[in-house]
Order: structure tokens, then sequence, then C-alpha cells
């Protein structure tokens, strides 16, 4: 073949390429398979920030499940389920860990989340121990000695990670009739909060007793204030939510992290460290890991002050969310699965099955 014949078939194969590839302009590309979620060896966890007592219990748990089920899970502190929820859905995140209220909130589309719609799809895997919303920790030198002392002064207590923590504050500070006469300040970051705390920059922070504290403890002194009518509080908090038994009464014991609080404290409690995981995970994978947790509490329970709280009992004991069924079939295999938890499993069931069909 003479070159110049030869660059002319060059020339009529670009031609031909380009018309093809011009046939495909502006339609859209095929639809992707409709696969099942990939089981992999490395997941993902979602919680709060490192300094929290969730980021501390959550990597102790995660620690066991990765050292005893062949799998490894990576702690991420990116926030409650306003952060985990989506990455999960999108399948960038496979466990997302959070409190009660933020977690059926989200997962009903109601107060915070209202108008993003239900997420049915949310499972609970593993996980539950008590938690306080929030309550006033102050400088000891800040002359707050009542919730009352609050008026005219600053307060850490609305953080968007922790709805349950501004809600509650806002409660009690309207059952008061103080709400207006007192400036709420947002905060992302406990740690960080605290060292404006620590600066002078606010009397304190409504939050949970916690590493961060401990160290504010050390560097200014804090104290806690007590709730004003605690009952008649906890009662407004349950009604409000609509579900019976969502907060109750618990005491931090005496000393908690070495803090220096001499006796026990009667707060409002919840429950967290509820790890929630997407109905697609494979049910074996869900299963190791809840296996590995279980039969290793032992490797855990002592790692920080409030993983001895975490355990199948209370997972059972506090259920949210309907079990996944990997954890299904871990209980059946237990003998924990007993008539009254598979009615409670038929009740939330329900309460998907409603969903999908709005």
């Amino acid at each position: 073949m003479s070159r110049s014949k030869g660059l002319m078939v060059f020339c009529l194969i670009g031609i031909l390429a380009l018309l093809i590839a011009g046939c495909n302009i502006g339609k859209p590309a095929a639809p992707a398979p409709d696969v099942k979620r990939p089981v992999r060896s490395v997941m993902s966890l979602g919680t709060r920030e490192i300094g929290t007592t969730s980021y501390a219990v959550d990597v102790a748990v995660a620690d066991a499940v990765t050292k005893f089920s062949g799998m490894r899970l990576v702690v991420e502190p990116v926030g409650g389920v306003r952060s985990w929820g989506p990455l999960i859905e999108k399948r960038e995140m496979e466990i997302g860990s959070g409190d009660n209220y933020d977690i059926l909130t989200y997962f009903m589309g109601t107060k915070e989340y209202s108008g993003t719609g239900t997420h049915p799809w949310m499972r609970q895997m593993y996980g539950s121990r008590n938690s306080v919303p929030g309550h006033l920790l102050v400088r000891k030198d800040s002359g707050v000695e009542s919730w009352n002392d609050l008026v005219g002064k600053k307060v850490f207590a609305s953080n968007p990670n922790m709805f349950a923590l501004g809600w509650t504050t806002a409660t009690v500070l309207k059952r008061m009739g103080i709400a207006d006469k007192v400036t709420v300040l947002p905060f992302a970051s406990t740690p960080d909060a605290w060292k404006e705390v620590i600066a002078g920059k606010a009397v304190g922070l409504v939050e949970t007793m916690n590493p961060a504290a401990q160290e504010a403890d050390k560097a200014v002194g804090i104290k806690l204030i007590p709730y004003p009518d605690l009952p008649g509080t906890i009662k407004a908090l349950n009604d409000d939510l609509g579900v019976p038994g969502s907060f109750f009464e618990y005491a931090y014991p005496a000393n908690y992290l070495g803090m220096s609080f001499k006796t026990d404290i009667p707060v409002i409690a919840n429950v967290t460290g509820v790890w929630v995981v997407p109905d697609d995970l494979p049910e074996e994978t869900v299963y190791k890991m809840v296996e590995a947790a279980d039969t290793h509490y032992n490797d855990y329970k002592t790692a920080f002050p409030r993983a001895a709280e975490i355990s199948l009992e209370r997972t059972i004991k506090f259920q949210i969310l309907p079990f996944h069924s990997g954890v299904v079939k871990y209980l059946k295999d237990k003998n924990m699965w007993t008539p009254e938890v598979e009615a409670k499993q038929n009740v939330l069931m329900k309460i998907v099955t409603d969903m999908k069909k709005k």
C-alpha cells in the first residue's frame, strides 16, 4: 500500500470513530446493575468526635470486633446520624453509632429531620449504654449554683450532631421561664467548646462528663449543676418525643473519670452507643461482628469506664430499631430469641413496612 493510500485509510477510520461517538452524544449512560452491598474486610464506623465518651467507647468495642471477627473496623469521628446516615445510604460507610433520640427521629423523619423523609433501611446491630443528652457543667468560679443563675450569662448548649442536647436544654429553660434570658451558644466540637470555657468566653457547657470535660476540670475546676424538677423534666421530654421510657433518671458514680465531684448526682439519661447498619449489609458479616463483640465482652469492658455498659443483653433491652437479620440469626443460635423479643421485632418491622407503602 502506498503512503498516500495508507494515510487515506487512517483518516477514514478516524472519521468513522468520530461518527460512532457522535451518535452517542447526549445519550444517558446505561444504568448500573442493582447489586448487593459488597462484603468488605475493612469497614467504617461513624461516631462522634475524638475527646467524647462515644468515640472512646466505640473504639474499645471496635478493637475487640477487629481482633476476633476477621474484619477490621475503622472508627471515623464524623459526628452523629446527620453525618453518617447519608454516608451509609451512599455506601461510603457501613456502620453508624448514635443515641436513641437522634436515631429514632432520623428513622421516622420527625423533629429536626422533618421533611427529610423516612429511612426504612436502618437496622440495629449492637450496643446500648446509658448516656446523658446533656447536663450543666460550669466553672467553679462562675458564680452559678443553679440553672436560674444562667440568666444574663453565656453557655454552650447547641450542637448540630447532638439534637437531644439542644432539645433538652430548651425544654428545661422554657419550663423555668428563662429561655429568652440565657445566651445559648452553638458548638460543633466538644474539646473546642471547653477551650472557650477555660478562656472565660462562657460559664460552662451543657454536655456529658467525658475526657474533654476531665481536662477542663484539671485546668480550671468544674462542677455539675443538678436539673430543676428532674421527674417533671423527664416526663416533659418523653411526652414531647412520644416514646415512653426513652428518657430516665441516672446517677453518675462519685469521682467519675477522677473528676472532683464527691457525691452521686442524678441526671437525665437516655441510651447511646447504638450501632446501626443498613438492611442490605450481608447477614454473615453482621453475625460475625455481633459474635465477636458478645463473646469477647471481657476484652473491651475495662478499656474505658463506660464500655462495660455495652452488652448483648442491653442491646436487646433497649432495642429501638428492627434487628438486622444477622442479629436475629445470632440471637436464635444463642437461644435468646424469646417471644417477647420476636414481638417487639414484629412491631418495629411493621413500622418499616408502613414506611415503604408511603
